[in-house]
C-alpha cells in the first residue's frame, strides 16, 4: 500500500542487482525495451526476471545516467501480472511521440523478414538482406554503432559496444577512430613533402620548388594541413566527452562543421579524372624538386645522365635522339626516361587515389560524429547555437570565395585569368568569386545584427524584420551566383572536348603555365611554333582540372546558402509571431 492505493505486485529484485543490471560494465546506462504486448519472453542477460523480446521501444537514459526500469514507462509505473514463468502482460500506455513511433516501426521491420519482399531487377532477385536495406535504409545512428562495434581496431575491446550504448559511448569511439585515419594521413602525405622538400637537390629547403594547384600536391599538402588540426581537435575532445561538459561538445561540434568543408574539397581534388599527374612529371621532371624521384625510378647510374633528355631536344637540338648522342653517345635515353616516367605516374596515382580514398573514410567518419554531436547536444541548442553565432558560421564560406576568387585571378598558375592567355571569357569566374564573398560577408554582418539587438518596441521589431529580408535577398542573390558559376564551370569543361583550344592560344597557354622551363620558342610572332613540347591534351586537362575545382567549390558554398536561406525563412516567421504587446 502507498497512499491507501493498492500496488502492482512485482518480483523481488535487490537493489544491488537492479544497479548491475541498468548498468553497463564501465558504469554506461543501458536502453531498454519497453513491452508492447505480453507475448514472447526471453531471458534478459544481467535480470533477475524476464522481459519481453523483439517487441518494444527502445527507452534512452536520462542525462543523469539512470535508466527506468523495464516496468517504467516515461518514468510511470507499468502494473504487470506475476505468475510462475515471470512477468508478463502490460496495460495501456501514454501517447508515443513521433521518434519512438518511427524507432518502434523500424525496429519491427528489421525482426520480421517476411513482411519485406525481395527487389527485382532484370529478372533477378535480389538477397532479402539486401533488399531491406534498400527498402528500409538504416539510420546514421545505426551505422555509427555498427562501425564501432565491428572495427577492427576495437575487436581487442572488453567494453564492447551495442544497439543500447548511449551516444556518448558510440562518440567516443568514433572519436578514436577518426584519430586514427588523421593519423595514417598525416604519415602518408608526410612521406610526399619529405620526398618533395627535403630529399632534393636543391640547396634550400624550398629552393627550385614552384607553387601551382592544378596539380594534386597542392591538396595533399591541404590535407596535412587540415589532419593537424582536426588531431589537436579529437585530443581536445577526450575529457569534453569523459565530463559530459556540453559546453565543449558545442565548440567540438562546430570544430567539425568548419573542417569537413575542407576535407570535401582536398579529398574531390585527389581525384585525377583529368590526368594532370602525367602532366606535372613529363614537364617537371628535371627540376630538383623530382631529383629522388628521378634516383628512384630511373635505372642505376642514369638519374643525371640518360634519365634526363630533354623533351624534343630542347633549344639546342633538333630530336632527342640527337641530344643523347652528343653527351653519352647512346640511342636510349628516351626509352630510359619514358619507362621511368611511366613507372612514376602510376606510382603517383595510385598514391593520390589512396589518399583520396582514405580521406573519404575519414570524412564519412566525420559526418557520424556531426550527427553523434546533434543527438547529444539535442537539435533546439544546435540551432540556437547557430542563431547566435551567424558570423562565425558565415566566416568559412566567405575566405573560401575570397581565397578561390584570388587564386583564379592572380595566381601564376591560373589559367583562369586574363593573363594566361585562355581567352578573357573565363575571366568573370575569379571575379564572380569576390562578389560573393562580398554578399557573404554582408549576410555574415546582418546576421551579427540579428543576433546582437533584441526587440523592445515595435519599431525594434520592424527594423529586425527590414534585416530579415535583406539577409534573405543578400542569401538567395548569392545562391543564384553560385549555381551559375557550378553551371557554367561544368558547361566549360565539357565544351572543351568538342570546342578544343586552337594552336596559337595553346602555345601561348603553355608558355605561361611553364614553370618547369622545358617551352621553347616562346615569344614567337607565330603562335603555332610557341613551345610544342606541351600538347593540347596537356594544357586541356589543366583548364579542366581548374573548372573542376572550380564546380566544387560553388557547390559546398551553394549547401551553404540553401542552409542558410532556411534559416533566414525560419527567423522571419519566429520574427511575424513575436508579440510585444502588453495588457
Amino acid at each position: 500500500m502507498y497512499g491507501g492505493r493498492p500496488q502492482p505486485l512485482l518480483q523481488a529484485v535487490s537493489l544491488k542487482e537492479m544497479e548491475h543490471s541498468y548498468s553497463h560494465e564501465r558504469g554506461e546506462p543501458q536502453e531498454y525495451m519497453v513491452p508492447l504486448s505480453g507475448g514472447g519472453l526471453s531471458q534478459h542477460s544481467g535480470f533477475g526476471h524476464q522481459v519481453p523480446s523483439n517487441q518494444g521501444i527502445p527507452m534512452r537514459p536520462t542525462r543523469s545516467g539512470r535508466t527506468p526500469p523495464p516496468t517504467m514507462y516515461g518514468g510511470r509505473p507499468q502494473p504487470m501480472e506475476v505468475g510462475r514463468s515471470g512477468l508478463s502482460g502490460t496495460a495501456s500506455f501514454p501517447p508515443r511521440s513521433e521518434s519512438q513511433y518511427s524507432n518502434e516501426k523500424q525496429s519491427s521491420d528489421f525482426s520480421q523478414d517476411g513482411e519485406i519482399e525481395p527487389i527485382v531487377l532484370w529478372n533477378v532477385t535480389l538477397p532479402l538482406g539486401l533488399s531491406r536495406i534498400i527498402k528500409q535504409p538504416p539510420s546514421l545512428s545505426q551505422v555509427s554503432v555498427f562501425i564501432v562495434q565491428f572495427a577492427p581496431c576495437f575487436l581487442c575491446c572488453g567494453n564492447s559496444v551495442h544497439s543500447g550504448s548511449t551516444d556518448r559511448a558510440v562518440l567516443t569511439r568514433l572519436n578514436w577512430l577518426c584519430l586514427i585515419f588523421v593519423l595514417s594521413q598525416i604519415i602518408v602525405v608526410s612521406l610526399l613533402v619529405i620526398s618533395l622538400v627535403f630529399l632534393d637537390d636543391a640547396p634550400g629547403i624550398l629552393d627550385e620548388y614552384d607553387p601551382h594547384f592544378w596539380n594534386l600536391n597542392g591538396p595533399a599538402f591541404g590535407i596535412l594541413a587540415v589532419s593537424v588540426i582536426l588531431v589537436m581537435v579529437c585530443l581536445g575532445t577526450i575529457r569534453v566527452l569523459q565530463n559530459v561538459d556540453l559546453v565543449g561538445a558545442i565548440r567540438y561540434l562546430w570544430a567539425m562543421l568548419w573542417l569537413v568543408p575542407f576535407e570535401v574539397f582536398l579529398n574531390i581534388s585527389l581525384f585525377d579524372y583529368f590526368n594532370v599527374t602525367s602532366v606535372w612529371i613529363r614537364h617537371w621532371w628535371m627540376r630538383p624538386q623530382l631529383s629522388w624521384f628521378r634516383g628512384y625510378y630511373c635505372p642505376e647510374g642514369t638519374a643525371n645522365t640518360l634519365c634526363v633528355v630533354p623533351i624534343m631536344g630542347g633549344n639546342d637540338f633538333e630530336s632527342e635522339e640527337d641530344w643523347c648522342m652528343h653527351f653519352h653517345n647512346s640511342t636510349t635515353c628516351s626509352q630510359t626516361r619514358d619507362s621511368a616516367q611511366s613507372e612514376m605516374i602510376a606510382s603517383m596515382l595510385a598514391y593520390y587515389t589512396a589518399l583520396g580514398a582514405l580521406g573519404c573514410l575519414l570524412l564519412f567518419i566525420m559526418l557520424l560524429m556531426v550527427n553523434s554531436l546533434e543527438r547529444i547536444i539535442s537539435k533546439p541548442i544546435v540551432q540556437k547555437s547557430r542563431e547566435t553565432n551567424v558570423p562565425a558560421w558565415l566566416l568559412l564560406p566567405t575566405l573560401g570565395n575570397v581565397l578561390a576568387g584570388w587564386l583564379f585571378l592572380f595566381s601564376p598558375s591560373s589559367l583562369l585569368s586574363s593573363r594566361s592567355g585562355a581567352g578573357a571569357e573565363n575571366s568573370w569566374i575569379g571575379f564572380v568569386y569576390l562578389v560573393t564573398a562580398a554578399l557573404f560577408c554582408i549576410a555574415m554582418l546582418t546576421g551579427w545584427l540579428l543576433s546582437s539587438f533584441s526587440i523592445q518596441d515595435n519599431l525594434d521589431k520592424k527594423r529586425k524584420n527590414i534585416a530579415v529580408i535583406v539577409f534573405i535577398v543578400v542569401m538567395a542573390t548569392n545562391t543564384v551566383l553560385l549555381v551559375t558559376l557550378f553551371v557554367a564551370s561544368i558547361v566549360l569543361s565539357a565544351a572543351l572536348l568538342e570546342s578544343p583550344i586552337d594552336e596559337a592560344d595553346r602555345g601561348e597557354i603553355a608558355c605561361y603555365i611553364d614553370l618547369g622551363g622545358t617551352c621553347t620558342g616562346c615569344g614567337d610572332s607565330d603562335g603555332g611554333n610557341q613551345c610544342p613540347e606541351w600538347g593540347l591534351d596537356e594544357v586541356t586537362s589543366i583548364l579542366q582540372t581548374q573548372l573542376k575545382q572550380s564546380a566544387t567549390i560553388a557547390m559546398i558554398c551553394f549547401l551553404y546558402c540553401i542552409s542558410v536561406l532556411r534559416f533566414g525563412f525560419v527567423l522571419r516567421k519566429h520574427l511575424s509571431l513575436y508579440q510585444i504587446d502588453y495588457v
